[in-house]
């Protein structure tokens, strides 16, 4: 069973910034949403704050979320990063949470993974 979560930068970022990985420490901020049926939008729940050092994204994130009330829509994690160099990152991608709020272990790595770009 595997609970991690991936993170890559996707292409367009690497060739404008002219590299291949972070400059790291990495600050990342990962948001839960949840489904509200009342506004008929995702609304921001809680977040999860840690920081990454280099090759801690190689095996990929384990990070620990609540377990929330089960829902008929799935929730949504989110992820803002900074570097180093206080370059600011955002994903172009969500990771669709179980209805009970954690990790869906069944996932292939690809619906597990975060691709970030430059936050504008």
């Amino acid at each position: 069973m595997n609970t991690n979560i991936f993170v890559d930068l996707v292409n367009s970022t690497k060739e404008a910034l002219n590299i291949n990985d972070f400059d790291y420490p990495l600050q990342f901020t990962f948001n839960v949403y949840g489904y509200n049926a009342s506004t008929k939008e995702y609304a921001f729940l809680y977040d999860r704050k840690i920081n990454v050092q280099q090759d801690g994204l190689k095996t990929g994130l384990n990070i620990h979320l609540n377990k929330l009330v089960w829902q008929k829509q799935q929730y949504r994690l989110y992820l803002n990063a900074e570097d180093n160099r206080q370059r600011k990152f955002k994903c172009i991608t969500c990771i669709t949470l179980g209805h009970d709020g954690l990790i869906q272990t069944k996932n292939p790595r690809h619906l597990n993974t975060f691709l970030l770009e430059i936050d504008n």
